[in-house]
């Protein structure tokens, strides 16, 4: 797809900017829900257990990243007005700080998240296994915070800055 200037995005037209700059979008969330679903595949193959596991520790793993939306969000909003105000140089800094910050914060999420996954697992199930394989995919998927916030976080830099793809 085509570039959109910061000039066309203020005053072009406006069902073709949403279209230029929402369809990356639309792919990536696609592709989230594509790799559920592959997950899904690879891990019903292994059972029931597996997949409650799988499903128990997803939820968990969600609410671990909620903190992250906020920078995501934020370093798009502060981009954009960076941008907007013609600073391209504070512009720029931006999703490198944020992302920075994220990261700090992900190792700490990340901690907790290897420290408390076999109770908090065992919260929300009564069989033991279901917990145990729970725990361990969370402490898996606690050692990738770190790189999902700072993806998702200088990806809000790029959105910001109007380059979705």
């Amino acid at each position: 797809m085509r570039d959109v200037s910061p000039e066309e995005i203020v005053s072009g037209s406006v069902p073709r900017v949403l279209v230029v700059l929402a369809a990356p979008l639309v792919a990536q969330n696609f592709a989230l829900v594509a790799q559920s679903v592959v997950d899904l595949f690879w891990v019903g193959r292994l059972g029931s257990t597996a997949v409650a596991a799988v499903g128990l520790a997803s939820v968990v793993g969600a609410l671990a990243l909620v903190p992250f939306y906020a920078f995501f969000t934020g370093t798009q909003v502060v981009t954009s007005q960076r941008v907007g105000a013609d600073d391209p140089t504070a512009a720029r800094r931006v999703p490198f700080t944020a992302a920075a910050m994220a990261v700090a914060l992900a190792v700490v999420v990340g901690a907790v998240l290897v420290l408390v996954a076999d109770p908090v697992a065992a919260l929300f199930t009564g069989d033991a296994t279901v917990a145990r394989f729970g725990a361990n995919y969370l402490t898996a998927y606690a050692l990738a915070v770190v790189t999902i916030a700072a993806s998702d976080t200088l990806e809000g830099g790029f959105t910001g800055w109007g380059d979705t793809r």
